[in-house]
């Protein structure tokens, strides 16, 4: 009895570490599994870019008889973004030389670092507000903002931008205290 008492406790201890960690990420696992998902599959990253290629090519012959469909390759995460029936996750989480499945989420710049490196919000306490600013682009003068803090001007510029850019007539951007 004794035995089969530690036994069992050292089957409780070892049977996460067996298990490992799942290669899908959880919010995947919850998808519909019939519903086609947009995935980045990551792969091992101690590839070198020659492997990778072959790596690729042979996990995409793989699945896509499953209906999988490369949209482009992530040389930065050593992976592919691709599209796939939920159901076929689990399937492509089994190659060995997967390290992880995402969603292909959408990712938004954030500015918590943008005001400090800029100082804006120290100009802001001094009174700089965008008015006065001046454009200069070949033919076009603008002040920007007035008193109403009507920053139309800037917009209008900011319009033409691109073009007076490609034809080489941006001389000079300024800006004055008012």
């Amino acid at each position: 009895m004794r035995l089969l008492i530690q036994l069992t406790v050292l089957a409780l201890a070892i049977s996460p570490a067996l298990a490992g960690k799942s290669k899908i990420a959880k919010d995947l696992e919850k998808a519909d599994k019939n519903e086609t998902v947009k995935v980045v599959v990551r792969l091992n990253p101690d590839l070198d870019k020659k492997s990778l290629q072959k790596v690729r090519a042979k996990l995409l012959n793989k699945i896509k008889k499953d209906g999988a469909e490369k949209k482009r390759d992530l040389d930065l995460v050593n992976g592919l973004l691709i599209t796939i029936k939920a159901k076929h996750l689990a399937k492509l989480a089994d190659d060995f030389t997967v390290e992880y499945i995402t969603p292909n989420r959408m990712l938004l710049p954030t500015l918590e670092k943008a005001v400090p490196t800029t100082g804006a919000a120290i100009a802001h306490d001094y009174g700089w507000d965008g008015d006065g600013i001046g454009v200069v682009g070949g033919d076009v003068v603008e002040t920007v903002g007035d008193d109403d803090g009507d920053h139309a001007a800037l917009v209008r510029m900011l319009d033409e931008l691109p073009e007076i850019i490609a034809e080489g007539r941006l001389a000079h951007v300024a800006a004055d205290h008012p």
